[in-house]
């Protein structure tokens, strides 16, 4: 993906005959960097780690610490740091409940951040790297930070939820009021459901705030899709191959004569 500005360069190469740029443009024409990577299971089982109420930034990425905010596994130490109804922290005020995470790691199923109101305020960055840290899925090469997981929740606040998605994560928005902490839980997300695990006993319903979120997921984040979508596009265009229907689109909204307001 880091070839997408040198486009040009390598389309060149391969209209001069060089066979490795003809595979390598042949093979982004072919979305072969996005059908390479796995699709999500239709039945995903997960531990539950539950924080009930609000979930401030502030909560999962302390202002106080936000000088080793650079250093993930580090500044994570700190999420969750303060006492409230089933979080129980390491040292209070200082260090998070990594004993209570580590226990439950151990349980079996991967687990899955979920509150009733997520990621409100504005350090959606640093509070998503810290959840990850402890619930996403390592990154090939790339130390000390993490991608993927997944996030729950009755409300998710949009920017959070916007960088969720930026980084692979899966989050989604469902009633989570009869889900508690340490249950297991099966999430099905092409049929929008969420079951008591292994029975067909629905506990909430959902969807999907839009159909490409599945493709964001499976492409590694947000941004990787835009640029590998426009990296495939191109190639196929150069290629004078037709559009590709391999990437789900956006909604489009209904058309509007209303304008718009100055707010």
């Amino acid at each position: 993906l880091l070839m997408f500005d040198a486009f040009h360069d390598v389309a060149e190469k391969a209209k001069s005959g060089n066979a490795h740029a003809k595979a390598v443009v042949q093979s982004w024409a072919d979305g072969e960097w996005f059908k390479k990577r796995p699709t999500l299971a239709d039945k995903i089982s997960l531990r539950v780690f539950k924080v009930t109420g609000e979930t401030n930034t502030d909560d999962l990425s302390p202002a106080p610490d936000a000088w080793s905010r650079p250093d993930i596994p580090l500044h994570a130490l700190a999420m969750l740091k303060m006492a409230r109804d089933g979080i129980v922290p390491d040292v209070q005020g200082s260090i998070g409940p990594m004993k209570q995470i580590e226990e439950m790691r151990g349980q079996g199923f991967p687990i899955a951040y979920v509150g009733d109101v997520v990621g409100t305020g504005s350090s959606r960055k640093s509070a998503t790297n810290s959840v990850l840290w402890f619930f996403g899925d390592d990154v090939p090469y790339v130390p000390n930070k993490r991608a993927g997981g997944f996030c729950f929740g009755t409300k998710i606040a949009p920017i959070f939820y916007n960088t969720m998605e930026d980084a692979g994560a899966l989050p989604i928005e469902f009633d989570v009021s009869n889900i508690n902490m340490g249950d297991v839980i099966d999430v099905y997300p092409y049929e929008g459901k969420v079951c008591k695990h292994d029975s067909d006993e629905v506990i909430t319903t959902f969807e999907m705030k839009t159909p490409v979120l599945l493709d964001e997921v499976r492409a590694g984040g947000r941004i990787p899709l835009i640029i590998g979508r426009g990296l495939t596009s191109k190639a196929r265009a150069e290629l004078g191959l037709p559009a590709f229907d391999l990437f789900k689109t956006p909604d489009q909204p209904a058309e509007s004569t209303k304008g718009f307001t100055l707010a």
